[in-house]
Parts: structure tokens; C-alpha cells; sequence
């Protein structure tokens, strides 16, 4: 899935074409779109059904979603929510899906979490290890070269928790966040925003490994789009 800077990147390129919300409001998208992912298990916050479960590629269900929530989408803590889960299933269908292929032990295309063993980059022509591919010199490692990109290029705004009664009222309604973790999970991710931004300059384009940052860029731009012509 896409790091939390980029997600917090795509919320804040939507809120700047949707119709102009206080702070407060746009304290509230943030924080929805940045909830899901403050979570021990990630199953129901975005929403993989039993059907894909067992999958790598666990796509949210955005009916599901719009099931449960979708009375209140209009509310920019759900919008957020929304966003979110909006953006990790464009991840996994305009990206993943365009990059990479995924094999078993026996190099045969394979699709289940616990079979696959091998990655293949397209466009590298490149066949990684698992293991390998989803490390820090990797995969995991793109994203730590990229957030400080992102956040400066956004100017990323992360999302605190100040919010009178009612307000929190309407946050609590999306009952699949766990409230006995996120705020210090939210915690912890600011300070790694903080010190990351802090020691990047700003406009030094990232060498990557495995992404491709220009469509990584246009992903943000089309997400962002559909979220505001909700």
C-alpha cells in the first residue's frame, strides 16, 4: 500500500479541489484519511473481504464501505476515510498491477499471501526474492527515499486530535479503528514525518529502486480528482 505520506500527499491535492473547508474540516479529513492505517490488523479498517483475504493483493471493498458509511460521505472525516481506502485500491490496480508479477517456489504465477515467493519488476526485467523485494534496500526502502519528496512537494499537513464532543461524535462512527491504539500510533508516525522532512531539502528528486516516481505522482493527481467529484 502507499506509504502514509503519500495518502496524506493525495488528500491534500483532493482538498484543494474540492470546495474550500475551515480548519477544523480539513483537521477532520486528514485525520480520516490517515486512520485506517493506525491499526494493529489492518483487516477490517480497510475493509478486505473473506473473499480476498488469503490474496496478496487485498484490495478494499469500496462497496462495502459505501454500504456502511456511505449516508454520511459527505462528512470530511468520512471523505477522508474513503480517500483512503480509495487510494489503495487504485495502488494495487493502476500500479501493482502494470509492475509487478508474483510467482510461487516453482516460478509459476501465484497469487496467494502465503505462496508467494518470488516478485517480478516488469520493466527491470528482474526477478526478486520476497524477502528481498519487500525490504529496506527495496520496496520498504523507496518509501522511506520518497516520503520527505512527497511531503515537501504537498506541503503535508498531518492531522492532530482536538476535537470537541460532537465532532468526535461523528469521528467515532467508523467503529472498525481501534481508539485504544491511534492516538499514540498517530503519535509516533507525526514525529517520523517531522524528522524526515527535516532532513531532506527540499526538490531533491529521490533515486529509486523499485518505483517509478512520475506515475506514482500521476496516481496521487487521478485519486485525488475522484475524490472530489464524490
Amino acid at each position: 500500500m502507499p506509504s502514509y505520506v503519500i495518502h496524506l500527499s493525495c488528500a491534500k491535492r483532493a482538498l484543494e479541489m474540492l470546495p474550500k473547508m475551515n480548519a477544523q474540516e480539513q483537521n477532520a479529513f486528514f485525520l480520516g484519511n490517515m486512520i485506517a492505517d493506525m491499526c494493529r490488523d489492518k483487516h477490517y479498517t480497510h475493509f478486505w473481504n473473506d473473499a480476498t483475504y488469503d490474496k496478496l493483493v487485498r484490495r478494499p471493498d469500496l462497496d462495502w464501505f459505501l454500504q456502511k458509511y456511505g449516508d454520511a460521505l459527505q462528512e470530511p472525516y468520512v471523505r477522508g476515510y474513503y480517500a483512503h481506502l480509495l487510494l489503495d485500491y487504485n495502488f494495487l490496480d493502476l500500479y501493482w498491477d502494470r509492475h509487478f508479477r508474483f510467482y510461487n517456489a516453482q516460478k509459476q504465477p501465484e497469487m496467494l499471501y502465503d505462496a508467494v515467493t518470488f516478485v517480478e519488476v516488469l520493466e527491470q526485467q528482474r526477478m526478486y526474492d520476497r524477502q528481498e523485494f519487500f525490504s529496506k534496500k527495496w520496496y520498504y526502502g523507496d518509501y522511506d527515499r520518497m516520503n520527505a519528496y512527497f511531503a515537501n512537494r504537498y506541503n503535508v499537513t498531518f492531522p492532530n486530535l482536538e476535537f470537541n464532543a460532537k465532532e468526535w461524535e461523528r469521528i467515532r462512527r467508523i467503529t472498525e479503528i481501534d481508539w485504544d491504539y491511534a492516538p499514540e500510533a498517530m503519535e509516533r508516525t507525526k514525529a517520523q514525518l517531522s524528522q524526515s522532512v527535516a532532513i531532506t531539502e527540499p526538490g531533491i528528486i529521490p533515486q529509486l529502486q523499485i518505483f517509478v516516481l512520475p506515475e506514482l505522482e500521476q496516481l496521487v493527481e487521478v485519486t485525488a480528482k475522484k475524490v472530489a467529484e464524490i
